[in-house]
C-alpha cells in the first residue's frame, strides 16, 4: 500500500486561523466587559436607591418626632401617627426588606466571631494548685467553658496551663499529649485531688449536724446542703434533696417547728426552710400578742377590784411591800442574834468548866487552886 502524506498547511490558512482565534478572544473580553459594566450599572442603581429610602426614613423619624414633640393629647394623635407611619413604612418595605437580607448575610459571622472574642478575653478560669476543693474548681471551670464556646480540645488545653504547683504533676505521666483529651485529665487531677476519701467524714459531719442556738433556718439549710452534696455524690439531686429535708428537720434545735413539719410530711429542703420560718414568726407573733392581753387583763383586773383609787391601790402595795421587806430583815437580825448569844452562852460555859476543872494543885492534890495559891504552902 503506498503511503499517505498528510495535508500541508498553507501560510493563508494559518494565517485564517490566527485571526479567528483573535476574533475569539476579542468577544470574550467584550462580552466581560459588558457584563463588568451591567454589574457596575446594578451597583449603582441599588446603592442610590438604598441612599432614596435611607433619605425617606430619615425624613419619616423627624416627622414622627416633630409630631410626639408638637401633639398635645397623645390619644389624638396616636391614630394619624401611626397612618401615616404604615403608607411610609408599606412604600419602603421591599427595598428595607431586601437591604436587611443582603445586610444580615454579609454582617453574620462578623458580629458572631466579636461577640466569641470578647466573651473569650472577659472569662478567664482561674488557677488550681491543690489547696482548694476540686469539685468547686471544675464547676466554675466548666461554666467558663460554656461560655467561652470552647470544644475538648480547647478545654483540655486550657485546663492542663492553668494548673499550678503541686496539682501540675499530673502532666508527668502523660505520655501522648496530642491524644490526651479532657475527660483523661480530669480523672487524673480526681484521682491525686477527689473527695473519694473524704466521704465517710463528710456523711459523719452531716448525720451529726446540729443547729446550734442563735442559728437561722437559711444558713443551716445551706450548711447541709453542702454537705449532704460531699456525702452523697452519687446520688441525683431528687434523692440527695429528700435525705437533706429529712436531716434538716430531726437536727432543728426548736421542738415545736420540728413536730409541726414532721406533721405536714415535708420532703423539699427549700420548703422546709421557708415553712419553718413562716411557723417561726407566728409563734412569736402570738407569744407577744398573748404577752400582752395577759397584762391587759391583769391591770384590768386591779382597777377593778381598787375602784378609781389608784394611786392609794399604789402607794399601799409599796407600803405592804416595804413592811414585808423590813418584817424579813428584823427576823434575819434576830435569829443572827439569838444564834450569836447561844453561842456565847455555850461558850462562857464550856470556859468556866474549863477553868473550875483545869485548876489542880500539885501540892495538896486539890482542884480548884494551883499551887503557888494553896493556902498550905502559904500556911507553911
Amino acid at each position: 500500500m503506498a503511503a499517505q502524506n498528510p495535508p500541508r498547511i498553507t501560510r493563508s490558512r494559518a494565517a485564517v486561523n490566527e485571526t479567528s482565534e483573535t476574533d475569539a478572544l476579542q468577544a470574550a473580553l467584550q462580552e466581560l466587559r459588558e457584563m463588568r459594566n451591567e454589574r457596575d450599572r446594578q451597583q449603582a442603581r441599588f446603592e442610590a436607591l438604598l441612599q432614596e429610602k435611607d433619605d425617606q426614613l430619615r425624613q419619616l423619624q423627624q416627622r414622627i418626632s416633630s409630631q410626639q414633640n408638637n401633639q398635645l393629647s397623645p390619644s389624638n394623635n396616636r391614630d394619624r401617627a401611626c397612618g401615616d407611619t404604615q403608607n411610609n413604612f408599606g412604600a419602603c418595605a421591599s427595598t428595607a426588606r431586601a437591604a436587611t437580607n443582603v445586610s444580615a448575610a454579609t454582617n453574620a459571622s462578623d458580629v458572631t466571631a466579636d461577640f466569641r472574642a470578647k466573651t473569650g478575653l472577659k472569662l478567664k478560669p482561674d488557677t488550681y494548685d491543690g489547696k482548694v476543693p476540686l469539685r468547686e474548681f471544675l464547676s466554675q471551670f466548666l461554666l467558663i467553658a460554656i461560655a467561652n464556646n470552647w470544644d475538648d480540645k480547647t478545654k483540655t488545653i486550657s485546663l492542663a496551663a492553668n494548673l499550678r504547683g503541686k496539682a501540675r504533676t499530673v502532666l508527668e505521666n502523660v505520655e501522648n499529649f496530642e491524644e490526651l483529651t479532657f475527660a483523661e485529665l480530669k480523672s487524673k487531677l480526681e484521682l491525686l485531688f477527689g473527695d473519694g476519701n473524704l466521704t465517710q467524714n463528710y456523711y459523719s459531719l452531716f448525720t451529726n449536724r446540729k443547729q446550734k442556738y442563735g442559728k437561722d433556718f437559711a444558713s443551716f439549710g445551706a450548711e447541709l446542703e453542702r454537705l449532704s452534696r460531699l456525702a452523697y455524690p452519687e446520688c441525683p439531686f431528687t434523692v440527695r434533696n429528700k435525705i437533706a429535708c429529712a436531716q434538716f428537720v430531726s437536727a432543728l434545735s426548736d421542738n415545736f417547728v420540728k413536730r409541726t413539719l414532721q406533721l405536714e410530711g415535708i420532703t423539699s429542703l427549700n420548703l422546709a426552710i421557708e415553712r419553718g420560718k413562716a411557723i417561726k414568726i407566728i409563734r412569736e407573733e402570738n407569744f407577744e400578742r398573748n404577752k400582752r392581753d395577759f397584762e391587759n387583763n391583769r391591770n384590768k383586773r386591779d382597777y377593778e377590784n381598787n375602784g378609781n383609787n389608784g394611786n392609794n391601790a399604789g402607794f399601799n402595795k409599796n407600803h405592804e411591800r416595804q413592811n414585808f421587806q423590813k418584817g424579813e430583815r428584823n427576823h434575819a437580825r434576830t435569829n443572827s442574834e439569838k444564834k450569836k448569844e447561844h453561842f456565847d452562852s455555850k461558850g462562857k460555859a464550856q470556859a468556866n468548866n474549863f477553868s473550875s476543872k483545869g485548876k489542880e494543885c500539885w501540892s495538896c492534890g486539890k482542884t480548884g487552886h494551883l499551887r503557888f495559891q494553896c493556902p498550905d504552902a502559904k500556911g507553911n
